[in-house]
């Protein structure tokens, strides 16, 4: 798809079946977005710049594509502040992330959900440090927009659509994802052990990852989350010594696998329509020998196959998508589900 080095990359997929690429070139460290429609690829620069961190992509629930990245500098007057980028028509829009700007925002993390009606959700944190110096305010927000049925090219009224929550955590990685009765569920993996939890109101009630009250509660380096339409919590995720592990939170309690043995590297995730959950990751066997693996649930087991790459996936309407860079080709791969 893309023939150059790319350090962040993300997808998604629209309800026609067209794909969203947004990525980040090595050279120049710009955002770029690469469209495929109808066989074809546009591409696009976006002028913005990325040095490092998080990256995702999403279509809202009209169909209009977007991102939300860890920006270091951006090439606009909203110059470091939490925001996500929404493409309406032609043009990409930066939306602004919380009711009141926040200081020192470099590197910071933010995430962010849409419910059915198209309110979106978000959590944005300070950092603990700022240039090597102490951060007291650093700490972990709930944010809150009304739907988007138009986009705000002014900051102060677009500010005037968010509520925020303070949350009693400080720090990330953490993930948030939107139950089906529009409750927004958060896994806090940056904690040690994980945490996961409902927001309710202003009232965040977390529990501990753990088989049963008996066994040690779940601790990971990496983590990928998803919630399937029954309201269940799916995560896959590596621990401290590599192994990969799958939690699913139901009714009667969390269910805990263990799906590899050491040198586990980033896990990625999918559900399909079923809730079965899809994984992408890799091995490291050796310094030299790393393959790549997909797994998926077929409701009894699981099995493993190979695969060209490791990296975010997509299911839509029967087929699994999975973006990956090789060799610096950027690409998009489709597989139907059995």
């Amino acid at each position: 798809m893309v023939q150059a080095p790319t350090t962040e990359r993300a997808f998604a997929v629209g309800p026609s079946g067209e794909l969203h690429v947004f990525y980040v070139k090595t050279s120049g460290r710009q955002v770029h977005y690469a469209a495929k429609s109808g066989g074809m690829w546009a591409e696009s620069n976006l002028e913005l710049l990325s040095d490092w961190g998080y990256f995702e992509a999403f279509v809202d629930p009209t169909g209009r594509p977007g991102f939300v990245f860890d920006e270091d500098t951006i090439l606009s007057d909203w110059n470091e502040t939490p925001a996500f980028y929404l493409l309406d028509g032609n043009t990409f829009y930066q939306n602004v992330i919380g009711p009141v700007a926040h200081d020192h925002m470099h590197d910071h993390t933010v995430d962010i959900a849409f419910d059915s009606n198209g309110g979106v959700h978000a959590l944005i944190v300070n950092p603990v440090t700022f240039d090597g110096v102490s951060d007291p305010n650093s700490r972990l927000g709930y944010e809150r927009r009304t739907p988007l049925t138009n986009l705000i090219s002014d900051e102060t009224t677009e500010r005037m659509q968010w509520t925020e929550t303070v949350l009693p955590f400080a720090h990330g990685p953490f993930d948030i994802q939107v139950g089906p009765e529009g409750t927004p569920r958060i896994l806090i993996s940056a904690t040690d052990p994980m945490r996961y939890g409902m927001l309710v109101g202003s009232t965040l009630d977390t529990e501990l990852v753990q088989a049963s009250a008996q066994a040690a509660p779940e601790v990971a380096q990496w983590s990928a989350f998803a919630m399937d339409a029954a309201g269940n919590a799916h995560i896959a995720y590596t621990t401290p010594s590599r192994e990969m592990r799958y939690a699913k939170r139901t009714p009667s309690g969390w269910q805990v696998e263990r799906l590899s043995g050491r040198e586990a590297g980033r896990p990625w995730m999918a559900l399909d329509a079923s809730g079965r959950p899809h994984i992408s990751f890799f091995l490291c066997e050796t310094t030299t020998n790393c393959p790549k693996y997909v797994l998926r649930h077929t409701g009894s087991s699981w099995v493993r196959s190979v695969a060209p790459g490791a990296g975010p996936l997509r299911i839509h309407n029967g087929t699994l998508y999975m973006l990956y860079d090789a060799s610096d080709v950027l690409t998009v791969t489709s597989t139907p589900l059995p």
